[in-house]
This record gives structure tokens, sequence and C-alpha cells, in this order.
């Protein structure tokens, strides 16, 4: 991405050694005492990635609101609210400036880069320790959330004007400063991540982008443009213990319990919930 002049690193001041001031956290604290004077929706904001054990404050209660966001903190958030792409052990290098100890950002960056959701520096670098301006972030968000860009007639003035315009659309403005150059602050990282995850939420009846659930007999997972279920016969049910306890065309099903009809190798996704669209092989 491109770097404004006035951008220096941060070697993980707000992580340190990745405990005491993770952003992940396994504790659910959703008030702090330092975010009463910011804005109601980013208090808001950072609430409920709270309570998603998405962020966390400091051991002073705090959550420091204010002070800026790193590369790697803001996109291993956004990588997990997403869902877009998964962590796995076996990713971790795959930037020139991933070597020594492995650290704790590595598998969301190689996750992320692997999705297309970045692709780092022109020399092969992540820099996780840099501050990420707002221009920066709006990018990375907008891919990670598959947000839709304008088309221009003439190429923009500047390579950041799409997704500063597509990113307004969203209302990501709303409790975000509009100052490309500007570093992103931990309440406006908070905001923008909330704000994004209610595309998919709101198409998928509360469940998250990625997330994949049960309706009746169908698997389903939270599509940017809905719900995409498995397409599977919902017929009477019938309790077994084996297939040989079921008809000839159905099987027993061990995740319910029941026989079901075979459902085929590639069962077919559809766009839109399919529970109660049933039918008998």
């Amino acid at each position: 991405f491109p770097v404004f002049c006035c951008m220096k690193p941060l070697f993980f001041s707000l992580i340190g050694l990745g405990v005491a001031a993770s952003l992940l956290s396994n504790s659910a604290v959703a008030e702090y005492s330092d975010t009463g004077s910011i804005p109601k929706n980013q208090q808001e904001a950072i609430n409920e990635l709270t309570d998603r054990e998405l962020v966390e404050g400091y051991e002073d209660g705090t959550f420091r609101p204010t002070q800026s966001v790193n590369r790697a903190e803001f996109l291993k958030v956004l990588v997990a609210a997403s869902g877009k792409s998964t962590p796995t052990s076996d990713e971790g290098v795959c930037f020139k400036d991933f070597v020594g100890a492995t650290q704790w950002y590595w598998a969301s960056a190689c996750a992320a880069k692997k999705a297309g959701i970045i692709s780092g520096y022109d020399d092969g670098t992540f820099k996780g320790g840099r501050f990420i301006n707002i221009a920066e972030a709006m990018k990375i968000a907008a891919n990670a959330f598959d947000v839709t860009l304008p088309v221009y007639i003439r190429a923009p003035d500047h390579w950041y004007e799409p997704y500063m315009t597509a990113m307004s659309g969203e209302g990501v403005f709303d409790g975000v400063r509009r100052e490309p150059a500007s570093f992103l602050t931990r309440a406006e990282m908070a905001f923008v991540v909330v704000k994004l995850s209610a595309i998919g939420q709101l198409q998928c009846d509360g469940h998250a982008l990625g997330e994949s659930y049960k309706v009746d007999c169908n698997t389903c997972t939270c599509t940017e443009s809905g719900p995409a279920c498995t397409k599977m016969a919902c017929l009477p049910q019938k309790k077994c213990l084996s297939s040989n306890d079921c008809s000839s065309t159905q099987r027993c099903s061990t995740e319910w319990g029941d026989c079901k009809s075979a459902c085929e190798p590639g069962a077919e996704m559809c766009p839109a919930v399919c529970a109660g669209v049933c039918e008998e092989k």
C-alpha cells in the first residue's frame, strides 16, 4: 500500500508480547473507564466487539480509544470479524519481513494474503508494526467485506478515492474521520468492523458473514448476498441407529439421528434459505 510521508513504525507498543494488551481476548467486559468522552456509536462498537471477544482493554480498565492502531492489530481483528479467511497452523511465513521467531499476527496476515485481502508492500514486506492510516484501512476493510467499489470514467486523482467513496456509502464515516492520511484509532477500528459486519448480518438473520449454522435440515453459510444453504430432503423423521433402519432411498443421519434422503456429493447450493424447500429422491 502507498505510504504517507509522516508514517513511522510502531513496534508493537500496544501489544507488547501479545498478552496483557492483546486485541484478542478471553474476557467480555463491556465498559471502560475512558470511553465516556468518545461518540456514542464508537462506544457501542467497542462494547460489541468486546462482547464478541474480538478486542479488549488494558489492565488498568482503559481501552485507550484515541490511540493509533498498527497494521497487524487492525488486520487480525478484521480477519476474525469478516470470516472471509481462517488462519491455520501451517500458515505463517508469506512476507519477506516474517523472519525469526513466529509472531502472533503472522497466520492472520498470511490467511488474509491468500484470500486477497492484502498484498503487502512492493518490496514484499508486510510491516505489521507500522501505524495504519485511514486510506489503507478502508482498502483492506473493503477487500475483507467485498464492498462494491464505484466505477470511474477516468482514473481518480488518488488511489484511495474509490475506497473512501465506497465506505462513505456504507456509512463508515459516521464514526471515522474522513482524513485519508490520519492514523486510524482503536475506537475507529471498532466502528469500521462493526459497521461492515452488519452488511452480512442484515442478510443472514443475525449471523455473521462466513458463519455456518443450521436451519432445519439444512446447513447454511452467511455470504455477502445472503444465506447459502445445502438443499436437503426434509422427510418425516424416523429415528435410526444405522442406514439399515431406513428405506433404500434414505440414509441414517448420524448428525440428526433420523432417516434422511441421501444427499448427493456436492449438494446444491442456493442464494436463499432452503428450509422448507424439500423433495424426495
